[in-house]
């Protein structure tokens, strides 16, 4: 969503300062709301019905605050409708080559949930996507580390999921009055967070969560030249750290074996007929 939304800003379309006047849609997406300070539950920039935000703060609102009703009003600022965004981000995603990818909402809520409970035995994300047709949006983690790797070679990208903390400047509510909100980025691995879990060159990128998909972090860092994407996908809902832990050993593992200058990795795998790798050369 962030992507298709910087690269319309690269082109000339869009403008970052243009105001996006917000949508009942975009609004409600997170619940109905009682009063300003209500979020409705899950991620939200708390926007409201006939409030004016500039899409450089929606943008924020999206990738710091996790914001799903921010997500929205990108889309329709982009696109003109949340359907036509969503055909836009599939068709990147062809284009981009991230072949085991379906978009099916600007913001990655569920359309469905998926209770494996339901099937016989157990069942796999992979297989989940054949058994219950309820799961209409889904990736891969090669596939969100694609897209991590080229969205972060956008210089304004880069700058928004690498911002720690950012204050709201052109937010204008349905009465006329200015409003400055801070937002903080939900990454806490990110240098200068205020939740102190931080992780040495991190800058990026995003986390997730949803009850189909679990807890997930797509992670970057730099160390002396070297610069790594790092994906988790499916983390337990009742351990919200282990994203982290499990992106740390990722990359530690990977900069304790890298090499700061061009080099070739051949790799070879031999699978049994499960699926599983029955042996793994690299050389």
């Amino acid at each position: 969503t962030a992507l298709l939304a910087v690269e319309a800003v690269g082109k000339g379309e869009r403008q970052l300062k243009a105001m996006q006047e917000i949508s009942f849609l975009a609004a409600r997406v997170v619940g109905t709301k009682t009063s300003r300070l209500d979020t409705g539950g899950g991620g939200s920039m708390c926007l409201w019905v006939g409030d004016r935000v500039s899409l450089e703060d929606l943008l924020y609102g999206t990738m710091l605050e996790s914001g799903n009703d921010a997500a929205l009003a990108v889309a329709e600022a982009i696109s003109g409708s949340v359907s036509d965004f969503v055909s836009g981000m599939n068709t990147r995603a062809d284009e981009l080559g991230l072949n085991r990818t379906v978009f099916a909402s600007p913001n990655g809520r569920d359309p469905h949930k998926f209770f494996p409970t339901l099937c016989d035995g157990p069942v796999g994300f992979e297989q989940s996507i054949d058994l219950r047709p309820g799961c209409a949006q889904y990736s891969t983690a090669r596939d969100l580390a694609l897209l991590a790797d080229f969205a972060l070679s956008k210089e304004l990208f880069k700058k928004i999921v690498g911002t720690v903390n950012w204050q709201t400047t052109n937010w204008v509510d349905d009465l006329g009055f200015s409003l400055d909100k801070p937002l903080t980025n939900r990454n806490e691995w990110l240098p200068g967070h205020p939740l102190g879990n931080t992780y040495r060159g991190a800058y990026g990128v995003k986390t997730g969560t949803s009850d189909n998909a679990g807890r997930c972090l797509v992670s970057a860092a730099e160390r002396s030249g070297v610069d790594l994407v790092a994906v988790v996908m499916g983390g337990t809902l009742m351990n919200p750290s282990r994203r982290y832990a499990d992106s740390r050993a990722i990359l530690d593992f990977a900069f304790s074996r890298s090499i700061p200058w061009p080099s070739r990795l051949a790799v070879s795998a031999n699978r049994l007929p499960s699926g599983n790798i029955a042996q793994l050369n690299l050389s």
